[in-house]
C-alpha cells in the first residue's frame, strides 16, 4: 500500500510538493495520481542488497509515469543514479533519439549528505529542461522501505514552508 500525499507548494519556485511512502519496490504504484504529465522525483532508499534487475524494472516504471528529473538518496544511491541513467541512455537508443540541454532527463545523487539537504536539493535547486516546464508541476520526495525516511522527508518540508516548531 502506498500513500501519496500533497504538502502544498514549497521552496523558492513554490511548486506543489508530494510525499510518497512506500514499503518496498513492489508497492510502487503504476501511476501516481499528479494531475501533471511530469514531474521531479527524490527517491529516499536503502538500495543496499537489492538486485540490479529489480531496481531496473522499477526505474523503467518510475521514467514511463513521466519522472524527467531524478535524484537518489540513500546507501548505495550512486548505483540508483547510475541505473537511471542506463536506463534513459538505453531508451534514447533505442528509440533513436538524441539528447539536448531542452530534453535532457536531470539525475543526481547524494550519498555524502543529509536527507535534509536532498529534500532542500529537490525544492530548491531543481528545474527541469526547457522541453517539459509546461508539463512538469508537480515535485514528489518518496521514502521507500523506510518510515523513518519518510518522516525525515516530512520534517524538512515542514521546516522549508516555516511550519516547523521546536
Amino acid at each position: 500500500m502506498s500513500c501519496l500525499r500533497s504538502v502544498g507548494e514549497v521552496g523558492a519556485f513554490e511548486h506543489p510538493v508530494f510525499v510518497l511512502d512506500v514499503p518496498n519496490l513492489d508497492a510502487w504504484p503504476s501511476k501516481l495520481d499528479l494531475s501533471s504529465r511530469h514531474f521531479a522525483l527524490l527517491i529516499a532508499l536503502d538500495a543496499k542488497g537489492i538486485p540490479d534487475s529489480r531496481i531496473s524494472d522499477w526505474v523503467s516504471l518510475v521514467l514511463k509515469a513521466g519522472a524527467v528529473s531524478v535524484s537518489a538518496w540513500g546507501p548505495d544511491c550512486e548505483r540508483v543514479h547510475d541505473l537511471f541513467d542506463h536506463a534513459i541512455v538505453s531508451g534514447l537508443l533505442t528509440e533513436g533519439k538524441e539528447s539536448s540541454v531542452e530534453s535532457v532527463i536531470l539525475t543526481t545523487w547524494h550519498d555524502k549528505e543529509p536527507l535534509e539537504d536532498a529534500v532542500n536539493f529537490l525544492v530548491n535547486v531543481i528545474e527541469p529542461a526547457a522541453d517539459y516546464k509546461a508539463t512538469c508541476e508537480a515535485w514528489v520526495a518518496a521514502s521507500i522501505g523506510s518510515s523513518a525516511y519518510a518522516r525525515q522527508i516530512e520534517a524538512s518540508l515542514r521546516v522549508l514552508q516555516g511550519d516547523w516548531e521546536p
